[in-house]
């Protein structure tokens, strides 16, 4: 799954890739949280726009947004058939700009986080860009919020030894048409990216402090040695799986 992912790099290095003026406040950050805002990059009026949504998902349809679960992450296998994400693959795909990704592995009753990057970036200082989709919920007194999810995939490589899915990554060559929501279908934009390169991350342990989305900071992608004999519960760990089922 993809449960917090970092963006460090400069916007100078996001108009540069994306091909976009990036008209919303920048900054980088480390340990980026589901409920929380996300930059991304889309072209529902044509031209290419740079905006936030909160990291969540919430299908249009839903009849008490404000109660709703959040789903964060979109199985690629299923979002063309999933009510909650169908809509939203047809007609509000988004590019998420990122740097890194954090996963946890399982060891008995420890969950160890790695943070992991492209091999090969798209773009300068680490750049590449999630596939993710968008759906505006209303709440009761008639306004919408732009709630995001990422889509994942089987994982594979290095990657597998820490979790089985993996974020989708839209390649550069690839991102005209998944913004193009109006002359492109969802299934000719998902078809290239069912077949990412074979071991494309490089991952290393981070402390585990990521945990805890109120900290950020550049100190968490620091490389630690693992601990040894730890007796760190299994609640340390982000509570997020039960948002990757769908």
């Amino acid at each position: 799954m993809c449960g917090r992912f970092v963006l460090e790099a400069s916007r100078e290095a996001v108009e540069a890739l994306f091909e976009v003026e990036v008209t919303v406040l920048h900054e980088a950050r480390f340990n980026i949280a589901p409920s929380q805002p996300v930059l991304h990059v889309h072209a529902f009026l044509g031209e290419r726009q740079t905006d936030f949504a909160r990291w969540g998902l919430v299908p249009h349809w839903h009849k008490d947004p404000a109660n709703a679960q959040m789903l964060i992450n979109a199985r690629i296998e299923t979002v063309l058939e999933k009510p909650s994400f169908r809509t939203a693959v047809r007609h509000r795909r988004v590019l998420v700009p990122a740097t890194h990704f954090y996963e946890w592995r399982r060891e008995g009753k420890v969950k160890q986080p790695y943070a992991a990057n492209r091999k090969n970036p798209d773009g300068s200082e680490g750049l590449f860009a999630f596939a993710g989709i968008i759906d505006e919920p209303s709440g009761a007194d008639g306004s919408t919020v732009p709630t995001l999810a990422i889509l994942t995939q089987q994982a594979d490589g290095a990657l597998l030894d820490i979790h089985h899915r993996a974020p989708v990554v839209v390649p550069a060559e690839h991102y005209a048409s998944w913004l193009d929501c109006r002359t492109v279908s969802p299934e000719t934009a998902l078809e290239p990216l069912r077949t990412p390169p074979p071991d494309a991350w490089m991952l290393w342990p981070v402390d585990r402090a990521v945990n805890r989305a109120g900290v950020d900071g550049a100190r968490l992608l620091e490389e630690i040695p693992l601990p040894e004999g730890s007796t760190a519960e299994e609640e340390d760990a982000p509570k997020q799986a039960q948002l990757d089922l769908f």
